[in-house]
This record gives C-alpha cells, sequence and structure tokens, in this order.
C-alpha cells in the first residue's frame, strides 16, 4: 500500500504538446505507515470532498479532505466489528462506499453478514445503522449481490435448498424490508420445451456458484467478468444464466416495487452447432445489460456478431 495519495493534472499549453505534470495537491497518511496497514480513498460527489480512510492495527483514522485537498475533518474508530484489512477475519470488511444526497455510507461483508454504516464528521463517529445476518449455510443463504441504488441498498439471495431468491431493501429513512421469489420450475416454458429441448434448462445452482455483479448504466457494452450475472438499476434487476450449449440466456428479471419475477429466454445459436466439427459454427454467447437493453455477443474463432434486445419491450 503505497504511503502517499497524489493527485496529478496533466496541462496542455496553447501550442497543444505536452510539457509536463505539475501536481495540483497532495494528501499524505497522517501517522506512521505499516506494511501491514491499509488506506482506502474516495471522492464524494456531493460535497466535491475526497474521503481517506486509514487502518493501522485495529484502529481506523478517517480523514475528510476539502476540493483543495486541504484537512478539514477527521476522527478515530475501532476496527472491531468491521476492517479494510482482508487478514483481519474476524470482521466484515469493506467492499465499496455509497453516497445517497449529503450522506455518505461504507458497505462491509463477511460470508453470513452484511453491514452498513454511515460516516459522521461532524458527530465524529461511525453509525452502524443496518446489519443484515445469513442464515448460516451454503443450502440455506447464499449471498448473490449487493446493489446500491438512489433510496438505500439492495441485498439479493439465493437459497439452494428452499429453490428460491430472497431480495433485502434498506432505505436511508431508515426502513427496511424483504421479499421472497420462488424460482421457475422450468427456465422453459412448454413452448420452448417442445420446440428446442428439455436439455437447455437452466439449473439455476449452478448459474448461481458465480456471479458477476454491475449496475446497468456502464458505457462500456462488454467485458463481463463471467458467464453469468447480476445486473441492476434503480428500478429493475436482471439476473442473467448462460444456457446449455451456449444456445443462449435465460434472464430472470426483479422489479421490486411490483414484487414481481418475470423468466424469459433469447436464443442466439442451434443447439447443434455445439458439437460442430466446423469451428466457424461454433459460437459462445456473453451478455450484458447497458440502458435497458440486452446486449449478446457472440463470438467464435472466426466472426463477432452482437443480438440486441429491448428489455423494456418484448
Amino acid at each position: 500500500m503505497s504511503k502517499l495519495i497524489v493527485i496529478v493534472l496533466s496541462i496542455l499549453l496553447s501550442t497543444n504538446y505536452l510539457t509536463g505534470q505539475d501536481k495540483i495537491g497532495e494528501i499524505k497518511t497522517l501517522l506512521k505507515f505499516d506494511k501491514n496497514d491499509e488506506a482506502i480513498g474516495y471522492f464524494i460527489n456531493s460535497s466535491s470532498h475526497y474521503l481517506v480512510n486509514q487502518q493501522t492495527g485495529r484502529n481506523i483514522h478517517r480523514s475528510l479532505y476539502d476540493s483543495n485537498f486541504q484537512l478539514i475533518a477527521t476522527y478515530t474508530t475501532k476496527a472491531e466489528e468491521i476492517t479494510f484489512n482482508k487478514k483481519q477475519v474476524s470482521a466484515p470488511l469493506f467492499i465499496r462506499e455509497h453516497q445517497i444526497g449529503n450522506s455518505f455510507f461504507e458497505i462491509y461483508v463477511e460470508k453470513y453478514n452484511v453491514t452498513i454504516v454511515k460516516i459522521d464528521f461532524q458527530n465524529r463517529k461511525d453509525d452502524f445503522i443496518y446489519t443484515l445476518e445469513l442464515k448460516k449455510g451454503w443450502l440455506q443463504e447464499k449471498l448473490l449481490a449487493i446493489m446500491p441504488f438512489n433510496k438505500g441498498v439492495r441485498i439479493l439471495t439465493y437459497s439452494q435448498k428452499k429453490d428460491r431468491l430472497t431480495l433485502y431493501q434498506w432505505f436511508v429513512n431508515g426502513s427496511f424490508d424483504s421479499t421472497t421469489y420462488l424460482l421457475p420450475t422450468s427456465s422453459l416454458s412448454e413452448e420452448e420445451t417442445k420446440l428446442y429441448s428439455r436439455e437447455l434448462r437452466v439449473k439455476y445452482k449452478e448459474a448461481f456458484l458465480m456471479f458477476h455483479v454491475s449496475p446497468a448504466n456502464e458505457e462500456v457494452i462488454m467485458g463481463p467478468a463471467g458467464n453469468n450475472g447480476v445486473y441492476y438499476s434503480d428500478s429493475c434487476l436482471w439476473l442473467l444464466s448462460q444456457m446449455p450449449y451456449s444456445t443462449g440466456y435465460n434472464i430472470l428479471e426483479i422489479r421490486p416495487e411490483r414484487k414481481t419475477l418475470e423468466s424469459w429466454n433469447v436464443f442466439v445459436n442451434k443447439i447443434e452447432n455445439s458439437n460442430s466439427t466446423d469451428n466457424r459454427n461454433i459460437k459462445t454467447p456473453v451478455a450484458a445489460v447497458v440502458r435497458n437493453k440486452l446486449f449478446v455477443q457472440n463470438l467464435s474463432d472466426y466472426s463477432l456478431e452482437y443480438h440486441i434486445y429491448d428489455m423494456g419491450n418484448r
């Protein structure tokens, strides 16, 4: 971990060539920094401030800087219930920050625990405002996704034993709720089963083993970390699971305000293509949701194509 956070600005002169980089500010650690210590900083959009967290042993030192990188507030809290250090296995680990209006929060996770902390420089303390304890055991409840939205934080879990999803919602006004969604008995409709094959049904317990999580408003169309993923917006969640034999994707669409779950499929490749001896016929789809559109990248050694679907008009 670096002992110094330096922010630089490249300055271009009117002659349109680069003459060098001028440092416009610096943020130094306030205490002695050891190789086992951790530091994480981020920008606060609502106030144009910078927050830097430095963990030394079991203490977390929080420092707030203005837009000119001048220190304006600081306080220290104990790193007993939360941590920035991956080696400290006894407490939930920091995964991300979240800002709502003028308030900012940090989200911490361990295997069966999600904790949301409000950072309060005015009262110089951490405010533990929400803790979710999951049912212990892989079959009971598995954490799938943590999804900040404009009113709070959503937490999605999966129970293999009960074959269902649970969506927990914490709201910035202090309220919270949860909704359970039973998974479809088959990812294929009766018509699709007759038209294609029962072999194309998605096994959710396998699909949910590895899920990447991403907001659905990213500018980049492709680049997911795996075949299956959760994409989310303020109003909707989409669980994308690749179908067997690379034939397409099953989409589970959750609308939290309506408390509904719908299942539908897109087919992009023929099942017989997966056994073809001609590599030009063997294509692998990878899907992503970008601004309410589903992009399915279909790739082979010889070709690249995109299949695009309107998520709001099926």
